[in-house]
């Protein structure tokens, strides 16, 4: 229901920064499966594994270790990768460089990426590796700015005024439509009014007249 509500006031443009911020929940949705599975096959092995230190998932394949880092903490991850795309689209490559640099300092202190606050930068942790990756994109993006300056890339739109365009349009419609119901409605009542009328003026206080 959420996601419902969510969708019909976001921009049709919006909807695959919508997906993206979806992708870290089911990361760690799917992370906790894998958890529970193995509890479910061998509770001994399970009660003996650490699911909380990211080299025990190492043991399990790249992509269930990947899975773990992009699940960590994903509530502020979704918010870091939602708002670096949206801006992306928008073509405001400022406001996504500067979430995306967002997103290379929380890597490196443990707010993104990982299961506790702390400075990630020993030689074996993920932080200092995630926060490369955001600094880089951030840097990319800065280049595409320059480019927008340089009239080498297309510039922001004013995409502000165009949706402000399309919610008074819908608004304007429903409006309209209310207007047509009520008036309906109003004419059922006046000819529900009007067959009534001649009926009850054929009866007198004593009876039929005449």
């Amino acid at each position: 229901i959420v996601c419902v509500d969510t969708l019909q006031i976001t921009p049709k443009r919006h909807f695959p920064a919508f997906i993206l911020g979806l992708v870290p929940a089911v990361a760690s949705w799917a992370t906790e499966l894998a958890q529970a599975l193995l509890r479910a096959v061998n509770p001994d092995k399970a009660n003996s594994i650490d699911f909380q230190d990211p080299q025990t998932w190492r043991g399990f394949g790249n992509t269930m270790q990947g899975l773990f880092l992009l699940g960590s903490n994903y509530l502020v991850t979704s918010i870091v990768l939602t708002c670096m795309l949206i801006f992306t689209i928008d073509r405001n490559f400022t406001m996504a460089a500067l979430w995306a640099s967002i997103g290379a300092i929380c890597s490196l202190v443990g707010l993104m990426h990982a299961i506790k606050l702390g400075l990630w930068i020993a030689k074996d942790d993920f932080g200092w590796r995630w926060c490369v990756g955001y600094a880089s994109t951030a840097v990319m993006f800065m280049v595409l700015h320059l480019g927008q300056r340089l009239d080498l890339v297309k510039k922001p739109c004013d995409y502000e005024s165009e949706d402000n365009h399309r919610t008074v349009d819908k608004l304007s419609k429903v409006t309209v439509s209310e207007l047509d119901r009520v008036v309906v409605s109003h004419q059922a009542t006046t000819v529900t009014n009007d067959m009534k009328t001649p009926a009850a003026d054929t009866y007198t206080h004593g009876g039929l007249k005449g």
